[in-house]
Order: structure tokens, then sequence, then C-alpha cells
């Protein structure tokens, strides 16, 4: 059937894909893959609704410089979501976004703050 892919993400990956470099592709295949990522609820979520910031530089309290991937306030509670790609339950992917966590937790002790690791290529979620 027809992908449900706003015009502007088709070009954004055909910009991404010329900039790389990248000439062989498969445009189709990209779109099965954004249409399987996002037909997932657990992984949607992340992306429906909150006050959202991605990229989110923040500081530990020793001043080391930490980017979020994306961070989500919702109402009651704070999402700290990281992106990876490979085999889940690499320990290093989960101390890191235990860090983040502990840092947003000082910045907002009054928030709930859950972390997350989202792997692309397997479309899963693992909670931290």
């Amino acid at each position: 059937g027809e992908l449900m892919f706003p015009t502007y993400m088709k070009e954004l990956i055909k910009i991404t894909s010329h900039e790389l470099g990248t000439q062989d592709f498969d445009l189709e295949e990209i779109y099965r893959g954004f249409e399987k990522f996002f037909s997932k609820p657990e992984i949607r979520r992340f992306f429906e609704g909150g006050e959202v910031y991605t990229e989110k530089e923040i500081y530990n309290a020793r001043g080391e410089h930490m980017r979020i991937d994306r961070l989500v306030f919702l109402e009651d509670r704070i999402l700290v979501v990281d992106f990876k790609t490979g085999e889940p339950g690499i320990k290093k992917y989960e101390e890191q976004v235990e860090n983040y966590k502990q840092v947003v937790r000082e910045l907002h002790p009054d928030m709930k703050v859950l972390g997350y690791i989202v792997y692309f290529d397997r479309c899963e979620v693992v909670e931290v």
C-alpha cells in the first residue's frame, strides 16, 4: 500500500543521503523502516505530546557535559530517551541513561524521571 510519509520526510531522507554521499539506498525500504518504527505504541509515545527537547545539553554537578537525545516533559513525569543500534543489554548504555536520569532528577526533584533506550534497528524499547 501507499506509505504515509509527509513530503518533507521524503525530502529530508534524500538530502541526508546525498549529504552523506550515500548513492546506493532504497527509499522504499527506508520508508518501510520508519513505518515499522512508528507503528509501535511503545516507541510512538516518545513522539506524541509533552514538551520535547532534542539533543538537550545538560551538565552534572562536576560540570561534565552531557547530551540527551530526547527529553520529554509530561504533566507528572519526565522521560529520558536515548537512541542506539545493536544488541540490547550493553551496560555502558544503561549506565549512561542512569547518569542522565540522575542529573535530570537533581534539576527537577519534584518530578518522576524515567529512562529508556530505544533501539532503532530492532524497534525495541528497554526501560532503564
